[in-house]
């Protein structure tokens, strides 16, 4: 039976350990380390896309809350608006109801509100009397404050009438 050859065997060893060492400067190693390159240059690149999207997501985001915001506001602008209009026009028809019952120049009106101010009538007339005095200008700037068209052309009895009608005054006698 043969024996083992103890110089032979360390001489392979020592030979197959130099031929591992060489291993490094094989070419598929160099390519390894090339997409390790290449892979982390892309995941660089990926976190600068991310970044970027999210910046603009963000902004999107701020965006959109601020047309929300925008939107918000103009709603509550017409509610309040409404509101007033609603208020003015519940006032108007009560002041309405008593200047019905006005029946000679004497008597005092109960002023109306403004659609525009929201407040009494500026410069609105006490009396029937005073409602035959005001000027055309004054009775136009009533008539707007009532949100009420204003003759053009049709003088200033007409628009006095059309005040009487929108005061509520169904007669008058002097």
């Amino acid at each position: 039976m043969a024996q083992p050859n103890f110089t032979r065997a360390a001489d392979s060893l020592r030979d197959t350990a130099v031929e591992l060492e060489r291993f490094g400067n094989l070419p598929v190693l160099d390519v390894s380390d090339r997409l390790l390159d290449m892979m982390q240059f892309l995941m660089n690149r990926f976190n600068v896309l991310e970044q970027k999207v999210s910046g603009r997501s963000d902004a999107f985001e701020q965006r959109v809350l601020d047309r929300f915001d925008a939107f918000e506001r103009r709603v509550s602008d017409r509610f309040d608006a409404l509101e007033q209009r609603v208020s003015v026009s519940n006032k108007n028809f009560l002041a309405r109801m008593q200047n019905s019952l006005v029946v000679h120049a004497t008597v005092e009106l109960v002023p109306l509100y403004s659609f525009i101010t929201g407040l009494v009538l500026p410069d609105f007339p006490a009396t029937l009397a005073d409602l035959d005095n005001v000027s055309s200008q004054a009775a136009a700037q009533l008539l707007r404050h009532l949100d009420e068209p204003i003759p053009r052309g049709l003088g200033l009895d007409q628009r006095r009438k059309q005040l009487r009608v929108a005061f509520g005054v169904r007669m008058w006698t002097a």
